[in-house]
């Protein structure tokens, strides 16, 4: 058996965090969320792995995957962002005759996967789907199982949900399946969807099965990101670096400081990843956020709920706000359209390299990019 994992996406759903960088580079808890990609094969010994990428960010992917990974690893580019069926065509040469596991680039997930492999196997599937109930499933590919847990219908982001299943961007497949992928069409999103080669599976007849997973964050969004770090911070009561200072009167809980940081005193700092070479100013405030590496924060600065790029200047006594008044949803402004977040506690997102000089009040759900 292989693995395959897509990342050949450009990340434009998380700007401005993905301006300087691929998202699956992005660090959560010091290190990137490819890497809790390539746990996954690891615990169940897929040693042969292929990872689609686009030529802006072959390079960076390649480099961390030189001096980061022991796997054999081979770069397959896919030319133009056609969807996800379109890479894992492209990946057809590397597949061959073997079953592969697909997993994206871009996902946190928790599972028993060597349960999914022999569920796949015992029931002779043509493809086996990770599932995952989560909140919000019409922004995915939303699935309804029979009681034989086969699959019986798949949607790609439905108006309405009619199951609170999603597709969490898992697929073990048999390499027959690619036939199948050549077949569909271009699809009116604009890309060869996954969605359709599963339904045409259904129509006919193929063994499609469902299995459920225990976790899925899907980093697609700024807000998701944060949402990724928060989530594995809940197993840390704390994990600081042996290089970071700390002055006289720090509160720190429930945090991962990576190297080389200063926390000065009187700083609070609950429940956030704080990046390498970070410096943070007296009787500051962060909480439930992430701060890059080699950002400088100020004195009497308060972050909740928000996210700093790398390298970013933040002058003293600015105020971070995370909720509106009488507790309304928080909308963010993404190439030129407001985007109901769905919460009304968020913060902002800084791209890198950005300053924001003292005193100033950011309002919730701002992009600096």
């Amino acid at each position: 058996m292989k693995g395959l994992i897509p990342t050949a996406g450009l990340g434009t759903r998380m700007f401005p965090l993905t301006l300087t960088r691929p998202k699956t580079l992005l660090p959560i808890l010091g290190k990137p969320v490819l890497h809790y990609v390539l746990q996954i094969f690891n615990s169940i010994r897929i040693n042969e792995i292929g990872i689609v990428v686009n030529a802006t960010h072959r390079k960076k992917i390649e480099s961390y995957i030189s001096s980061h990974s022991n796997n054999k690893i081979s770069f397959i580019e896919q030319k133009e962002p056609l969807g996800l069926a379109h890479a894992i065509l492209t990946a057809k040469n590397f597949i061959k005759d073997e079953p592969c596991l697909i997993i994206n680039g871009d996902a946190i997930l928790e599972g028993n996967w060597q349960g999914l492999i022999e569920s796949h196997r015992y029931m002779k599937a043509m493809a086996t789907l990770g599932l995952c109930k989560i909140p919000e499933p019409e922004r995915f590919g939303i699935i309804q199982l029979n009681e034989q847990k086969r699959v019986t219908r798949v949607v790609e982001k439905p108006e309405i949900p009619f199951s609170p299943l999603a597709s969490a961007s898992t697929y073990l497949i048999e390499p027959v399946v690619l036939e199948f992928i050549e077949r569909i069409r271009f699809g009116k999103r604009g890309e060869y969807d996954i969605a359709d080669v599963i339904q045409l599976l259904i129509e006919e007849n193929e063994n499609v099965l469902g299995y459920e997973l225990d976790k899925w964050i899907d980093v697609g969004r700024p807000w998701d990101y944060l949402d990724a770090n928060l989530y594995l911070l809940q197993s840390i009561s704390k994990n600081i670096h042996d290089s970071v200072k700390i002055g006289r009167g720090a509160d720190i809980q429930n945090s991962f400081i990576d190297r080389d940081c200063e926390i000065a005193e009187n700083c609070r700092i609950l429940h956030s990843f704080i990046d390498k070479n970070v410096t943070i100013g007296g009787s500051s405030v962060i909480e439930r956020s992430v701060l890059l590496s080699s950002t400088k924060i100020g004195e009497n600065v308060v972050i909740k709920n928000s996210v700093i790029g790398e390298n970013c200047i933040i002058g003293d006594s600015v105020r971070f706000l995370d909720r509106k008044e009488n507790n309304q949803e928080i909308y963010s402004r993404f190439e030129r359209q407001l985007v109901n977040t769905h919460r009304t506690r968020l913060g902002s997102f800084i791209a890198d390299n950005v300053t924001i000089n003292e005193n100033q009040v950011i309002p919730p759900g701002s992009i600096y990019g």
